[in-house]
């Protein structure tokens, strides 16, 4: 990596409606360590966004083991926030980084690979983005120069406006991994995908 400190930011203040439950104790969990290990070393640190709500299950959201390096911050009304309004709370925690790599709570799959090379590529000046077959996913890797658009992000927008505005700063860095662009939102689709999840 061509800069000294990388912030891994997980927006996780959202609300599952379409899976029926809380999906976030499945999942969020397991992006955490799959992508704690991928980098191991090379993460300055760890921020996940969640509900005030969330304050009495925090501890079945976040690993044990990475209970002492994650900071949480916490959205207020998340009922009626979104995305957008999760990564402008969360990256403010991120002020030291020369870069933050968005990560979704909901994207359990991205091969470690992926986000090895990622990381490898994340600088203070640029944009990085996986595209799997000619579309685009996540995580996304965004340097300190995009932090002030991040932060002006409002409800459920995300920071697609970034790759217009600064298309020119954007890199696509093409994988051979579906996984990013696999996310799961209902029932049916976690248990199909139980078979590749692996354990923790």
């Amino acid at each position: 990596m061509s800069v000294g400190h990388l912030t891994l930011l997980i927006p996780a203040a959202g609300h599952s409606r379409r899976f029926a439950a809380d999906k976030r104790p499945l999942l969020l969990p397991h992006v955490l360590r799959k992508t704690d290990r991928a980098l191991a070393g090379r993460l300055d640190a760890i921020v996940c966004v969640l509900k005030e709500s969330d304050r009495a299950q925090q501890h079945t959201l976040i690993p044990a083991d990475l209970q002492a390096r994650a900071s949480i911050v916490w959205l207020t009304d998340a009922e009626n926030q979104g995305l957008g309004a999760s990564i402008a709370a969360g990256i403010n925690a991120c002020r030291n980084s020369d870069a933050v790599m968005i990560a979704l709570a909901d994207m359990p799959f991205v091969e470690a690979d992926t986000l090895s090379q990622l990381c490898d590529l994340a600088d203070p000046t640029h944009i990085m983005a996986p595209v799997y077959r000619n579309k685009r996913g996540h995580p996304v890797c965004f340097g300190r120069r995009f932090f002030a658009d991040l932060g002006r992000l409002q409800g459920d927008v995300g920071a697609k406006a970034l790759f217009r505005d600064y298309r020119d700063s954007v890199v696509l860095l093409p994988v051979d991994d579906a996984g990013v662009l696999q996310d799961v939102d209902t029932q049916a689709q976690w248990q199909a995908s139980l078979k590749f999840s692996g354990s923790d």
